[in-house]
C-alpha cells in the first residue's frame, strides 16, 4: 500500500470512525482498474493452453432439465474430446457458491437465483408447465381446471433455490386452491414411477414432457397464467468469462439448446 501511494502521490484511503474512505484520487482509479483488471485477465487466458481431451468438465443440472440436456451436452463433448472427463451433478442450494470457487464449472437452472454479483448468470430459453400423466390415464381430456386438478394427486420435482417461492404448485396454493401432493422428489425416477403405475400427475415443463416418450401425455391447466413459461438460464463464475474451457462449456450448451 505505501508502494502505491507513493507511485500516486495520494493516500488512497483514509481511516475514519467507520473504517477506511476511498479518496478522490482512489475512486478515480476505481474507474480504469475493473476494465484493466480485465485485459489482464484476457491476456492471460489466452496464453494458457486448453486441450479438451485433457480436461474435466463439472455441470450442474437441475432435475427439470438433467434428463433433457445431459445427453445432448455428453453427446457433442465427447464428439469434440472423446478423452475428456464429464461429471454431471445436482443443482442443489451449495451449487452458486461451488460456481464461483471453481468446484463447479457451469450450472444450468432456473434464472435468475440470488447469488454474489461474482456469479455470472445468463438466461437461456423460457419454457412454459404442463401437466404429464400416463397415456392410459383415466383423463381424456387435453385440458383440465384447477377444480378438476384438486381430484388427483401430484408428484413434483425439488429444485433448489426454486420451490420455494417459484414452484408450480406454491403458486396454485396461493390462488386458494388445496393440492394433493404427495410426492416430492429431487430426481425424475420416482416421479415417472408414480404416473406408470399411478393416477398422479406431474406439473413440468413442455420440453421435459416432450423428451418422455408415448408412455406418457400432456395436458394443458385451463387457468394457464398459474402455469406461466418459466426462465432457464446458465450460470458461471464472472472471473471466467475469458476462460477457454467455460466457452467451450458454453458452446457446447448452446448447441444443446
Amino acid at each position: 500500500m505505501n508502494k502505491l501511494r507513493g507511485h500516486f502521490n495520494d493516500d488512497l484511503f483514509i481511516r475514519t470512525r467507520y473504517g477506511l474512505t476511498p479518496t478522490e484520487k482512489s475512486n478515480e482509479i476505481n474507474k480504469y482498474l475493473p476494465k484493466l483488471l480485465d485485459q489482464i485477465d484476457h491476456s492471460i487466458q489466452e496464453e494458457l493452453p486448453f486441450n479438451p481431451n485433457h480436461s474435466t468438465f463439472t455441470i450442474a443440472i437441475d432435475g427439470f432439465l438433467e434428463s433433457i440436456f445431459a445427453p445432448k451436452i455428453l453427446h457433442y463433448v465427447l464428439n469434440s474430446a472423446e478423452s475428456a472427463h464429464i461429471n454431471f451433478v445436482n443443482w442443489t442450494s451449495e451449487t452458486a457458491d461451488k460456481i464461483v470457487v471453481g468446484d463447479v464449472d457451469v450450472g444450468i437452472s432456473f434464472y435468475p437465483i440470488d447469488s454474489s454479483k461474482e456469479l455470472r448468470q445468463e438466461k437461456l430459453f423460457d419454457d412454459e408447465f404442463v401437466l404429464v400423466v400416463r397415456k392410459d390415464h383415466p383423463v381424456k381430456q387435453k385440458s383440465i381446471d384447477l377444480v378438476s386438478l384438486t381430484k388427483w394427486p401430484l408428484s413434483t420435482m425439488l429444485v433448489s433455490n426454486w420451490n420455494e417461492y417459484n414452484s408450480i404448485a406454491h403458486s396454485i396454493i396461493k390462488s386458494g386452491v388445496a393440492l394433493d401432493i404427495r410426492i416430492r422428489s429431487a430426481t425424475l425416477t420416482p416421479i415417472l414411477h408414480s404416473l406408470l403405475h399411478h393416477d398422479y400427475m406431474f406439473p413440468c415443463p413442455k420440453r421435459l414432457a416432450n423428451s418422455l416418450g408415448s408412455l406418457y401425455k400432456t395436458i394443458r391447466l385451463e387457468e394457464n397464467e398459474l402455469l406461466k413459461p418459466a426462465p432457464f438460464g446458465v450460470f458461471y463464475a464472472g472471473k471466467n468469462r475469458n476462460s477457454k474451457k467455460i466457452k467451450f462449456i458454453l458452446n457446447i450448451i448452446d448447441k444443446s439448446i
